[in-house]
């Protein structure tokens, strides 16, 4: 194992370990932003046992990552990943996100709504735009509380029309993964053939 891979498992090995210490001091929001800066870490390392010579990309997204390295992700973990990638965002970037003081919790019926579903329409520019417009500012960040939260309306449809949305989605999703990975890819091969006829 080179230098590269050792660093980057340690640092990974001690992200989780930061996140157990944060999980006990119930600092949830840190939990969630060391346990995905650890994934992305281990996989940066398996790229870097694979390839010592490639250049490790300087982007945070788990799925895109896991296809540059050419791992073959089953659904369950693809939808992890996902799920962490997109709570995660909120923890690196402050500004334009919203956050209480304590996270809330949404809770919901799982018999009239589909989790995914749920995830997705709250991430939805009109959900999102919502929520920031009812949030209090302050200095470094916006809140919003649970009531305020509880209020904003989610559009409800039948289970089988929220499965049907879903698998519109999840496949337009690995649509966009596959091309952004061809175009990743471009600068490479553009070398190849640079080398080869020049």
């Amino acid at each position: 194992m080179n230098r590269v891979v050792k660093n980057w498992e340690a640092t990974s090995n001690n992200d989780l370990r930061t996140a157990e210490a944060m999980y006990k001091a119930g600092r949830y929001l840190y939990v969630v932003f060391m346990c995905h800066l650890a994934i992305v870490k281990m996989l940066r390392a398996i790229l870097a046992q694979k390839d010592p010579e490639e250049t490790l990309p300087k982007i945070h997204n788990l799925i895109h990552l896991a296809q540059k390295i050419g791992l073959s992700l089953p659904d369950p973990l693809r939808d992890f990943f996902q799920r962490i990638d997109n709570v995660s965002v909120a923890t690196r970037y402050p500004g334009d996100y919203c956050f209480a003081s304590s996270l809330v919790r949404v809770a919901p019926d799982t018999g009239k709504v589909l989790l995914l579903f749920l995830v997705h329409m709250m991430n939805s520019p009109d959900f999102q735009a919502e929520a920031k417009g009812k949030a209090s500012k302050s200095i470094n960040q916006s809140n919003i509380n649970a009531t305020v939260m509880q209020n904003i309306k989610v559009p409800v449809p039948s289970l089988n029309e929220q499965r049907l949305f879903v698998s519109k989605i999840e496949a337009l999703e690995k649509q966009i993964a596959a091309a952004q990975a061809v175009i990743d890819a471009a600068p490479a091969r553009k070398e190849a053939v640079m080398k080869k006829y020049l």
